[in-house]
């Protein structure tokens, strides 16, 4: 491997074999041949993913030598690019895997090599395959017995970190008013409006126009706690669920010290088809207060107040993105639809003109 960064059109054998250690021992299986190809459309939107095959010589039984892992390296996308420097993205993902993930009892994936180089806007992560999900596709929407799985994962990384701040770098509600995010999120409201208006729910517009303004009173408001860490885009694309029903988390980008309530919020609101979670969201908010020792009142009223979040985060990100993959718009779209209704059967309206 040379000195040189090296991107995803560099990860040959030679390269993969000096990140993962290998390349210098005379003894033990070898990396011969490394195949690459492109990975996801609806997860890492904001990161470049390919799955790397690897053959090695003997064939290796450990996990010093996997047979497939996943590289990730930043979005080369302009919009995405934005939102990621304006949320710092990849430098969060590359210390949550260097400094949190080992304290995290929540499934992660195996982090094989983590390289930084901020100056210059260039990280690069070779994470181990979580492997293949029996779960649905996001916009099909999650079964039941997933969605208990998944709130059930989470409910882990709530637990770990609850109560406290574990480092000193970590984004959080805790650092002040969300200022800055307020005035990008008020510059993104009509852009996002244009493209997306025609999928909203009567009424939610002016719920989004409202609450933009007021982001940063909110955030103060949420700031006063409880807090943890949170994954902070907790949905079905970013999980891999196995056959045995294991969850594994994926796209740690944007985690930060935040309301539990924020990762429940996000997964029922984008991951369940409007009518299953109708149905099934007072079972879910009970099994989570179970998991977590809060009520089934409280994640309620935690869900309706990040709803309101979730509607402004929407707006500012994805009036910025623009996939081409018809899947990925699909995604999208399903995303916008199902939160701003879900905002809508909440009466997420009415918290406007109550304190928080």
């Amino acid at each position: 491997m040379t000195d040189r960064f090296p991107t995803l059109d560099d990860l040959d054998a030679a390269t993969v074999a000096g990140l993962l250690g290998t390349g210098d021992h005379e003894r033990g299986p070898q990396l011969v041949t490394v195949r690459s190809e492109p990975l996801g459309t609806t997860t890492g939107f904001l990161g470049e993913l390919r799955r790397l095959h690897l053959t090695w010589d003997p064939p290796g039984d450990d996990e010093r030598t996997p047979g497939r892992l996943v590289a990730k390296a930043p979005t080369t996308d302009p919009g995405g690019r934005q939102v990621g420097l304006l949320l710092d993205v990849w430098a969060r993902e590359h210390r949550f895997f260097a400094e949190l993930a080992p304290r995290c009892s929540t499934r992660v994936p195996a982090c094989h090599a983590n390289l930084a180089d901020p100056a210059a806007g260039r990280w690069l992560l070779l994470l181990g395959d979580a492997g293949d999900t029996t779960a649905a596709a996001q916009s099909d929407g999650a079964s039941a017995e997933h969605a208990v799985a998944a709130l059930t994962e989470i409910a882990g990384l709530h637990r770990d970190f609850a109560g406290g701040r574990p480092v000193a770098w970590l984004a959080g509600f805790d650092r002040g008013p969300l200022e800055a995010l307020q005035a990008a999120v008020c510059g993104a409201v009509e852009p996002f409006l244009d493209r997306f208006g025609a999928l909203l729910p009567d009424g939610t517009a002016t719920v989004l126009r409202r609450f933009a303004p007021r982001l940063a009173e909110w955030s103060a408001a949420m700031a006063r706690g409880p807090l943890t860490v949170v994954h902070a885009d907790y949905r079905l694309d970013n999980l891999v669920i196995d056959a045995a029903g294991r969850v594994t988390v994926l796209d740690w980008q944007t985690t930060l010290v935040g309301p539990a309530a924020m990762d429940v919020a996000s997964f029922l609101a984008t991951s369940l088809t409007v009518a299953d979670r109708r149905a099934w969201e007072d079972d879910l908010f009970a099994s989570y207060a179970a998991v977590t020792g809060t009520t089934p009142g409280a994640v309620r009223r935690g869900v309706r107040l990040h709803l309101l979040w979730w509607m402004a985060l929407y707006a500012n990100n994805l009036s910025r993105l623009e996939p081409d993959d018809p899947r990925a718009v699909a995604m999208l779209h399903s995303t916008v639809r199902r939160t701003f209704t879900a905002a809508v059967d909440h009466d997420c309206a009415a918290l406007l003109d109550e304190p928080w």
